[in-house]
């Protein structure tokens, strides 16, 4: 059994970065290796908007252009309305439970 990796916004976006800062090659190295393990690494088509949408807003479409040059052979996975919904219940099922693990914010003079 093949085990997958899918990417978030994040590591995609650190993926495209055009210069060489650490966290870019770390983000990298470790998809460069999960590749050479024989593991899938399936980039989400929400995950590619959200991260062309950021580019395009900062008119840094060659960041896109070091993507597409990097080579990776990375799988899509398709946006389709179920799986929209299912994966807006995990985000939220996800950020109740960071949520719940932050110390409460102290109040400002009160």
């Amino acid at each position: 059994m093949s085990v997958a990796v899918v990417l978030d916004s994040t590591p995609l976006g650190l993926l495209c970065h055009p210069r060489q800062p650490p966290p870019v090659v770390a983000c990298r190295q470790w998809i460069t290796h999960l590749l050479a393990a024989g593991r899938r690494v399936i980039v989400p088509e929400i995950a590619d908007y959200e991260v062309r949408r950021e580019f395009f807003g900062w008119a840094a479409r060659s960041h896109w252009q070091t993507w597409t040059a990097t080579g990776l052979n990375l799988s899509t996975f398709p946006l389709r309305r179920p799986r929209c919904d299912g994966a807006a219940e995990l985000w939220s099922q996800a950020r109740t439970l960071v949520s719940r693990r932050r110390p409460p914010l102290l109040s400002m003079g009160t």
